[in-house]
């Protein structure tokens, strides 16, 4: 009988893909924290309009209640001062409960937790528009 069990509880987190903290609750990235990632980019970046190959992680929780703050990470190449592109860097934007983010840096893409979570694409930021 044991060995049936634990069995089946590894086929259970198999398929409910078991992890460890908050990387076990990663969920798509909502319209508003999709648009609190845009409107950064217009801001920071030296030339937004040119972002080209984005990918937008999944969302987690590291803190809930008045202090929630979640993470997110996007990848892109966007242009510099002289023209050029930067190349894709990996940046980390946190979100607080508001939709504030409270924090965006370039970090290497091999580091967590941004090198734990799953990217899909991001064409939202390929298509941004100049303010008229």
């Amino acid at each position: 009988m044991r060995p049936f069990l634990i069995a089946a509880v590894a086929a259970t987190c198999a398929l409910a893909a078991c992890q460890s903290g908050p990387y076990g609750t990663q969920r798509a990235a909502t319209s508003a924290e999709k648009h609190a990632f845009i409107q950064a980019a217009r801001n920071e970046l030296y030339d937004p309009f040119s972002i080209r190959n984005a990918e937008l992680s999944t969302v987690i929780t590291i803190d809930r209640g008045l202090n929630e703050r979640r993470v997110v990470c996007a990848r892109y190449d966007s242009k510099q001062k002289d023209g050029s592109f930067t190349g894709t860097e990996t940046h980390l934007v946190t979100i607080d409960a508001k939709n504030v983010i409270t924090a965006s840096i370039v970090v290497p893409a091999d580091e967590e937790p941004c090198s734990r979570l799953r990217f899909s694409p991001f064409p939202e930021a390929e298509r941004l528009k100049r303010r008229t």
